[in-house]
């Protein structure tokens, strides 16, 4: 790209927009805004996966299917044996070809941004969703979704809710399509390793309407 298709670019973003994209070059820094999504467990229909897939609750006997699928093996046991977090895999005859996770931990650190927030009694959080490329448009994000939430139920949880970046548009309408709607949002910075939150906390209080 030249310098004059760069900065013609450039102003038809927003400054946060540039801001972004700026620390998305510089090493050890980071600035991101997120938007908090949440939906009503008994909301979220249940119904079957899509033909010629298998989706459901796996355990840390799954651990190697899900890093042959994306992932670092040693990440997912942790996830299983440390933070005793649930798992839901879309799983077809090859192996795992998608996943999501669940957390009822009342504290939770993101490991790839400057947050730490708190996870309310009333709330389950969905976080790190994947879907192999060759698999989407199927879906089975949505299946996916579908059962974390009967996970989240089971648990005594009528809530789940994750943080999805507000430049990521995809994601943003994926959510909205199967019933998440947008109750706050928040901004992380950080530099060196040390970093903070702008804006609304990333939670809602348990029993918000």
């Amino acid at each position: 790209m030249t310098l004059g298709r760069y900065l013609e670019y450039a102003i038809r973003r927003s400054p946060e927009e540039n801001l972004f994209a700026l620390a998305q070059r510089i090493p050890g820094v980071h600035y991101e805004r997120f938007d908090v999504y949440e939906v009503p467990v008994a909301s979220v229909s249940r119904r079957p996966a899509p033909e010629g897939f298998d989706i459901r609750v796996v355990g840390p006997e799954s651990v190697d299917d899900l890093a042959r699928c994306r992932g670092p093996r040693d990440l997912f046991e942790q996830r299983f044996s440390v933070l005793q977090d649930r798992c839901v895999a879309a799983m077809d005859g090859s192996g795992v070809v998608g996943f999501e996770w669940l957390s009822v931990r009342d504290e939770r650190r993101e490991p790839l941004m400057p947050l730490r927030f708190e996870i309310p009694a009333s709330h389950a959080y969905a976080y790190d969703a994947f879907v192999l490329p060759a698999f989407r448009g199927r879906g089975l994000w949505a299946g996916l979704v579908r059962e974390l939430a009967g996970a989240a139920g089971e648990l005594g949880r009528p809530y789940v809710f994750s943080h999805v970046s507000r430049y990521n548009e995809l994601s943003q309408a994926a959510h909205r399509g199967v019933g998440f709607t947008r109750v706050s949002s928040f901004r992380t910075v950080g530099l060196g390793g040390v970093g903070f939150t702008l804006g609304a906390k990333p939670r809602r209080d348990a029993g918000a309407s």
